[in-house]
């Protein structure tokens, strides 16, 4: 043992002193992965060039990596390395370290080609580099300045004040005014013309509250295919409540000439507007989205398309869409809880105008207006998402994560796909703050993604090396099918043949969708753990809206199939002096023959003629036998 001692350390100082004597090269400093490979492609590029100014700088940075020599020995760890006689210390090095750092790159890129062409190039010519930018600090777009909060205008003590926050005093009067309009225009033609004097009862606020309440009530019971005539029934299927409200008479009247602008100035707004009958009420309802509540990270733009198959120039035809015909509606959704944020309608070309160019980039770009520096993210599917849009976007502090379509020109050949390419393999592009991205989710599909949020080629390993671009995606894409969704299943639209009346139901719906997110958001813990609190919502709100109009009728002289509505929908019939001196005399049905005393007064329960002395409240006029009942 002491023999072999000797000999390492005799060894030792042999190759310290050979290495003073013969000046070998000094230990060069250690180099990140990244340099490595840019040297071994930067001696690929230059291989058997001769040019000696090129070989003297190279020299010259070879001498500027140069460590001083130790003053100590090396320690033993270190003299287990070998070195050849054939090969230089600098190789030695650089052999070890692009090693070490190929080791240390996993990198998420499963293709070979990100590693030796380093960039991309599409047929147009666009660049994308295979390596993604260094590691920094966090980019001003990818900051945002605001937090998914109320404002100090979203703070409401009940439901109806909710709803009112989208459908104001102002819109209500709007639609008062011009459908009184209307319908006194229609009544002066029919009398000059039938010799008549027919005349109209003006629509109050509170009337048209109460008809908004049972359009309501007719999407929470889910009756929009139902026939009119059948909810107004108090037998088999018909609802009290309707009869209640109102006459079916007047309730067809009021949606028969139902109008939202002024008829005398209407083809003149026509001729360059094609959503003139709705376009101020449009405008009045997006103008209230944004001020009572400030949106989170992530917004959603995408379409909605409201079933209409009536006449309309601006009607579209979508195969993929349930209904397949009606109104396109572009809406702008938070991701997180799908609030309505901003809205438009496609209107197509206007009379005149050239055809449109990048419709999917004008649209973000407007919707997201309100938001232009917040730093939030816009999630858009391929109809949307182009390069242009999201440099269009990173100018305004916002950033852009979408799918991309194949036959976009900035598409790499190696980015579509192969049946080379194997499953849940990705490749990344990087150009700036643009990263672009394709999976390949199984054999001989992949899907593309582009980025301005990500700077990396990071994946998740545990959830098929998905990208955290794709797992992005498909947690922030789905708000405006979120509010899509809600709004169909509880809908107020019924079938009409005038296409302003279904862009009011669906302002309806976008209204009670918002009322119902900020009720939620003052009051967490309202109705506990239920999961229908949508329907419950509808059906309080609808309430709320009838309430104020049924105490009205009821406070007046009403026919007998009224008074039942209104006493089975659960009002209360106040006594008046009409309703005492006015009425048929019967024999109380609890004094019997014998007393024979008659009365004209009914009780509120079972309608039975019952004499004062045998009433139990004067008030209400309960029978003393149903009053023994309810108790």
């Amino acid at each position: 043992m002491v023999v072999g001692f000797l000999r390492l350390d005799n060894l030792v100082r042999y190759f310290y002193c050979i290495s003073e004597t013969m000046s070998l090269p000094k230990r060069p400093k250690r180099m990140t992965g990244e340099e490595v490979l840019k040297i071994i492609f930067a001696e690929e590029n230059q291989a058997g060039s001769d040019d000696a100014s090129e070989s003297d700088e190279q020299d010259e940075e070879a001498e500027d990596n140069e460590l001083p020599v130790p003053e100590e020995l090396p320690s033993e760890d270190e003299d287990n390395v070998e070195i050849n006689d054939n090969e230089s210390s600098d190789e030695f090095v650089a052999e070890l370290e692009l090693d070490e750092a190929i080791e240390e790159d996993t990198g998420s890129t499963d293709e070979p080609t990100s590693q030796q062409t380093r960039v991309y190039k599409s047929k147009s010519g666009y660049v994308w580099q295979a390596q993604p930018l260094s590691k920094r600090r966090a980019p001003v777009h990818n900051i945002v300045k605001e937090k998914c909060s109320l404002k100090e205008s979203g703070h409401v003590d009940s439901i109806l004040d909710a709803f009112a926050l989208f459908l104001t005093a102002e819109m209500k009067d709007l639609v008062v005014t011009h459908t009184n309009q209307k319908a006194e225009e229609y009544y002066q033609k029919w009398n000059a013309e039938h010799d008549d004097n027919k005349v109209w009862n003006k629509l109050e606020p509170a009337e048209l509250d109460a008809f908004i309440g049972l359009l309501l009530y007719s999407g929470v019971l889910l009756s929009g295919r139902e026939s009119v005539n059948e909810l107004w029934k108090m037998e088999d299927c018909g609802r009290a409540v309707f009869r209640a409200t109102m006459g079916i008479v007047r309730f067809k009247a009021i949606m028969q000439f139902l109008r939202f602008d002024d008829l005398t100035t209407r083809m003149e707004r026509r001729k360059t507007d094609k959503l003139a009958p709705f376009r101020e009420l449009l405008n009045m309802f997006t103008a209230t989205l944004q001020n009572p509540y400030t949106p989170g990270v992530c917004l959603t733009v995408d379409e909605q398309l409201v079933p209409y198959r009536g006449r309309c120039p601006f009607r579209q035809y979508m195969p993929s869409k349930p209904a397949k015909y009606g109104l396109k509606w572009w809406l702008c959704c938070d991701a997180e809880n799908a609030y309505v944020c901003n809205l438009s309608i496609y209107i197509g070309k206007q009379q005149g105008d050239n055809p449109a160019k990048n419709v999917g980039q004008s649209v973000v770009t407007e919707l997201v207006e309100p938001y232009r520096g917040s730093g939030r993210n816009i999630t858009t599917d391929n109809y949307f998402t182009s390069v242009p849009l999201a440099k269009e976007l990173l100018q305004q502090n916002m950033t852009l994560v979408g799918t991309l379509r194949k036959n976009k020109t900035e598409i790499p050949p190696e980015f579509l796909p192969s049946r080379k390419r194997p499953d849940e393999s990705s490749v990344f592009g990087f150009d700036g703050y643009l990263t672009l991205v394709s999976y390949v989710p199984k054999k001989n599909r992949a899907v593309v993604l582009l980025s301005s949020m990500h700077h990396d080629d990071a994946v998740n390993a545990e959830q098929k090396k998905k990208p955290h671009i794709v797992l992005d995606y498909n947690n922030t894409k789905g708000g405006v099918d979120t509010a899509d969704q809600l709004v169909r299943t509880y809908s107020v639209l019924r079938k009409v043949k005038r296409w302003p009346v279904v862009c009011f139901f669906n302002v309806l719906d976008i209204a009670a969708l918002n009322a119902l997110i900020i009720w939620i958001m003052n009051d967490p813990t309202w109705e506990g753990r239920k999961r229908y609190k949508r329907r419950l919502f509808l059906k309080q709100l609808a309430r709320s809206l009838v309430t104020p109009w049924i105490t009205a009728r009821a406070s007046k002289a009403q026919p007998r199939q009224v008074r039942r509505a209104i006493l089975a929908a659960g009002f209360e019939i106040a006594a008046t002096q009409r309703d005492e001196a006015v009425g048929t005399k019967r024999r109380c049905y609890l004094c019997g023959k014998a007393k024979d005393r008659k009365t004209q007064y009914r009780c509120n329960d079972c309608h039975k003629p019952v004499c004062l002395s045998h009433c139990s409240t004067l008030s209400q006029h309960k029978c003393v036998s149903c009053q023994e009942e309810n108790d």
